[in-house]
């Protein structure tokens, strides 16, 4: 009903709640009694919908619910610290101390996140790193910086960063293209939903 509403793919929203709820079960794990296996409970996500499909309506949906759950549970700051927005690598390391090695990247445009963060550039991904620290979060690895000046120092013996976004499914095709991708495996690390874009015409609108 809700993706009836905004005349979304269903699997658009089912998506972009498959991130909440990711990030609200952080720092669970799932084990298999009787072995040594354990998996942390990470979605790495993309939603891949074409310009005009509503995108940017989910997203801020989803801003929306994120919103209402802080609201209803006395957190009522429009900015939570524990959602990450425009910040470099080492600030992003530092707003996951902060909130106990938690934290939830959720973006209108997934893409300019990882230009940011300087994961990648037009030549493909960079040797940096960055980058290999990023794909070590995916398995919700230990995280220490110390510098000798001292600023944006932290350690964290365990991580649990939740990403999700959107993408145009050019860029996204571009993004498993990069070069060194296939070797690092920064795409792998992510599910990838493509969903049949919903257009309606303005007699479904009304009734809707």
């Amino acid at each position: 009903q809700v993706a009836k509403a905004m005349s979304v793919p269903p699997a658009a929203i089912l998506g972009g709640l498959l991130i909440l709820t990711s990030f609200i079960l952080s720092p669970a794990v799932v084990t298999v009694p009787g072995t040594d296996w354990e998996e942390p409970v990470l979605i790495w996500l993309t939603i891949c919908m074409p310009t005009g499909s509503r995108k940017t309506t989910i997203y801020q949906f989803l801003r929306g619910l994120l919103q209402d759950i802080r609201q209803q549970s006395g957190c009522n700051d429009s900015a939570p610290t524990w959602m990450l927005q425009d910040a470099t690598f080492e600030k992003m390391g530092v707003l996951m101390s902060d909130n106990g090695g938690r934290l939830l990247g959720l973006y209108d445009e997934l893409s300019a996140f990882l230009t940011k963060i300087r994961l990648y550039s037009s030549r493909g991904l960079t040797d940096s790193h960055e980058l290999a620290m990023f794909l070590e979060l995916y398995n919700a690895n230990p995280w220490t910086r110390i510098t000798v000046t001292g600023e944006a120092n932290f350690s964290m013996k365990s991580t649990s960063l939740t990403v999700g976004g959107f993408n145009q499914p050019s860029v996204a095709r571009s993004l498993m293209e990069l070069s060194g991708n296939a070797e690092k495996g920064l795409s792998q690390r992510f599910l990838w939903i493509c969903p049949q874009p919903v257009y309606n015409n303005f007699t479904t609108l009304e009734k809707n």
